[in-house]
């Protein structure tokens, strides 16, 4: 999530004159882009399953409480307090008005109440939604005792061998950009980012099925290092995809 960093610093910079720095920009802003945010969701996935495996349903549930709701709640709310009262503060003090620290108050709630929208903050909002969406549904499938085994072998051997796991994976993705282009016909689809607390079910779905892949990638004992080996040809196969992204 640190790239995140690397990536909004690079937007003021993604429409220069300089040809070459720009190209240069561009080239990092969409290498961290096109991967970073269904990265996130599969490591998300596949730890929740570890902490469903290990706790159970409840304990499962209340850690996600814990490390997403909590986080989002006080940043969105204490956080965003902090940052902003001082500012104002300041600035009441700068232009030599009224009670300085009453107004800034009443300012800061004004501008906080009500929260208007997660904003960058996005992620977590669809995370929680999908946590709890994803444990009704895999509780409700253990109540139905049903068997998931020869999916968890296809899904073992299939992403045991990295190339597979490529073609498949690029397969599942060219579905879902496809249905996308379908039925919303904008002539270029992109990672999709939200910052609204109206949920997009385009959006959830598209995050879920990474979800759900990261899931599966624990239930089924997939030996993730069996894909070490070819490792930087995979990182190079990326980096070329990410190219021809960014020059078309």
């Amino acid at each position: 999530m640190l790239l995140g960093i690397v990536l909004h610093g690079a937007i003021p910079f993604m429409h220069g004159s300089d040809a070459v720095s720009t190209g240069v920009v561009k080239f990092t802003f969409w290498s961290v882009h096109l991967f970073r945010m269904p990265a996130f969701f599969v490591l998300c996935g596949f730890f929740g399953a570890l902490l469903w495996q290990r706790y159970g349903a409840g304990g499962m549930l209340m850690n996600r409480f814990e490390r997403i709701i909590l986080p989002l709640v006080v940043s969105l709310t204490v956080a965003l307090f902090v940052i902003l009262y001082p500012v104002l503060i300041a600035e009441r003090w700068f232009n030599h008005s009224g009670n300085i620290l009453v107004d800034a108050f009443d300012l800061t709630m004004k501008e906080l109440l009500p929260i208007p929208d997660p904003g960058h903050l996005w992620f977590l909002y669809y995370l929680a939604v999908m946590t709890f969406g994803v444990s009704w549904w895999v509780h409700w499938q253990e109540k139905k005792t049903k068997d998931w085994s020869k999916w968890g072998n296809w899904v073992r051997r299939t992403f045991e061998h990295p190339w597979r796991f490529v073609f498949v994976l690029a397969g599942i993705h060219m579905i879902v950009i496809v249905s996308a282009l379908v039925f919303q016909p904008t002539g270029r689809v992109g990672i999709p980012v939200d910052g609204s607390w109206q949920l997009r079910i385009p959006k959830l779905l598209y995050y879920t099925l990474f979800y759900g892949l990261g899931w599966l990638l624990f239930t089924s004992k997939t030996v993730l290092s069996k894909s070490q080996d070819a490792a930087w040809k995979l990182v190079c196969l990326g980096l070329s995809c990410v190219l021809v992204h960014a020059l078309c």
